[in-house]
């Protein structure tokens, strides 16, 4: 049973919804983040890194990130730029990216869900990280961009989304990745509290995209559990409308003759030569090597058993990182670089070009792989997801 409660959102006046909120604080490059902060003083970017506005003020130097992080979110209060809403609400956050629409809810997940395993992992975190994320939240006693959650499709909570988006949406705009994003909000005390009992149906939500931030939040909760203190802000999506990219890869600096690799690859893989694309099923890998792209399909007689071992991502692992490249630790070797599949192919052309290497595109990850994964307690392999559209930060904070 799912305890996901409707909040007293500080947000962004609506005219403004646009200019304070921005992409999430760990998919942006420092010099990124201090680009978007100089061309525009609104955003949230100024809270949610810091480090940022350290690197471009000499004058900040030695300053702690997350004193720097408490007074620009105070300054974005003191200037009037956020609101705080009156009355427990739900919102419904939409996002169109391309063809693709999903429809998600905004409201408080419980600690407790965490640490009782109804909410359920599929990733390991890094201390360093947790550590990191814990005294951002405890300095500024605030959640500033929600964690990213699905969940098996629910029936009473798609009706009250589906009648609720016929009205005109309270915000709506386009960001400049092309991304459309609307919200409504639920302010009905009989449909909220229709929508609190729906999720009080779901047995189990799903980590999608902030392990570490959903980690970092338990920690801060763990002892005030039945408070706001022991909840923290996230955006639920049914998981019908959920989308994965693949997460691809590149190996640096190879020194092997195409010939020697297809050699070498043969013993597990069929291959052939195929042009610029995805792969169309899993178990199916294209390789670019030497400016030409092959089709690398798994023999039947080398398919793993173990639900983790079938993933895609550990087959690269297992049958040519590993062998062909001696790449033992995809975690650490740096001789691995991971491309987000919301880069084009030819972006991944690029990379394998620049670094003297080779390409893998990869098949993208199922979600029912990630549900069966993490019902059982376990988890996969590093970077075996990539969410898209992400969620942008500062359109909606939870306090305590």
């Amino acid at each position: 049973m799912a305890n996901f409660i409707p909040f007293k959102a500080l947000r962004p006046k609506a005219e403004l919804s646009h200019q304070v909120s921005d992409p999430p604080y760990d998919v942006l490059k420092l010099e990124e983040a201090q680009q978007m902060i100089e061309q525009n003083s609104f955003t949230i970017l100024k809270a949610t890194r810091p480090d940022a506005m350290i690197a471009s003020d000499p004058l900040r130097e030695g300053q702690s990130e997350y004193d720097v992080a408490y007074e620009m979110f105070n300054q974005l209060k003191k200037e009037g730029l956020l609101e705080q809403e009156k009355q427990d609400c739900y919102h419904i956050y939409a996002q169109q990216m391309g063809e693709h629409t999903q429809y998600g809810m905004v409201g408080l997940c419980s600690v407790d869900d965490y640490w009782n395993n109804v909410i359920k992992k599929h990733e390991h975190t890094q201390p360093k990280k947790e550590n990191d994320r814990m005294k951002h939240v405890e300095n500024l006693k605030a959640h500033l961009g929600p964690v990213l959650m699905t969940y098996r499709s629910n029936r009473l909570v798609n009706n009250i989304v589906s009648e609720a988006i016929e009205n005109a949406p309270e915000i709506e705009f386009t960001a400049s990745d092309q991304v459309a994003h609307k919200i409504w909000t639920i302010r009905d005390p009989k449909l909220v509290k229709q929508l609190q009992d729906g999720f009080k149906s779901v047995e189990s939500i799903y980590i999608a995209d902030g392990h570490h931030r959903t980690a970092a939040a338990a920690k801060v909760g763990k002892d005030a559990p039945n408070t706001q203190k022991g909840y923290f802000l996230a955006v639920l999506f049914p998981d019908d409308q959920m989308q994965i990219l693949p997460y691809n890869r590149v190996v640096k600096n190879t020194s092997k003759s195409t010939q020697e690799l297809i050699n070498e690859l043969e013993e597990k893989f069929y291959i052939s030569e195929t042009q610029r694309s995805a792969p169309e099923r899993p178990k199916c890998f294209h390789a670019y090597i030497d400016e030409k792209w092959y089709l690398l399909e798994l023999k039947s007689e080398a398919y793993p058993k173990g639900s983790i071992d079938r993933l895609d991502v550990s087959i690269l692992q297992q049958f040519i990182l590993e062998p062909v490249f001696g790449i033992s630790d995809p975690r650490t070797d740096f001789n691995l670089l991971y491309v987000g599949g919301i880069k084009s192919l030819a972006e991944l052309e690029e990379e394998a070009k620049k670094s003297q290497g080779i390409a893998f595109s990869m098949y993208p990850t199922q979600l029912h792989e990630i549900f069966e994964i993490a019902d059982s307690g376990n988890v996969m392999p590093p970077k075996s997801t990539w969410f898209e559209p992400k969620l942008r930060s500062g359109l909606f904070i939870s306090q305590y």
